[in-house]
């Protein structure tokens, strides 16, 4: 502090803007805990390109989760489906570990069968409260 008692200009506006800081935070947590609903997760899943791994290694599918709700999904099951005709060709399962709310993960589901050859049906199965 300098002889007069006060502390210099820039030490008071580092205490100012650490204040405006806090508070800041502070009003966006109580928004989010008194004001936004708690709505359960809402998965929405998309494909990518499949690419084939090579001769008897099948092919690979690119799967993107993403959490449009306001809970966070734990051990989020997807299933992946090939269906031709109708009839169920073949099934393929994934697990997230973890989705937190309005975010996004990307994974990836096996196939024997090319998944271009035929109509391609991705669904959440189920998951967990963290």
């Amino acid at each position: 502090m300098s002889a007069r008692g006060k502390a210099p200009w820039p030490e008071r506006l580092a205490g100012l803007l650490g204040l405006i800081m806090l508070v800041a935070v502070l009003g966006i947590l109580l928004h989010q805990a008194l004001l936004r609903p708690d709505t359960p997760p809402g998965i929405r899943l998309e494909a990518g390109t499949a690419e084939a791994l090579g001769p008897g290694l099948g092919y690979h599918l690119p799967v993107t989760a993403q959490n449009l709700g306001n809970q966070t999904a734990a051990s989020l099951r997807v299933q992946g489906e090939i269906r031709r005709e109708g009839q169920v060709v073949e099934t393929s399962l994934l697990e997230f570990d973890y989705v937190p709310d309005r975010s996004q993960r990307r994974g990836g589901l096996f196939f024997r069968e090319d998944p271009r050859q035929g109509e391609l049906v991705l669904r959440p199965l189920g998951y967990a409260d963290p």
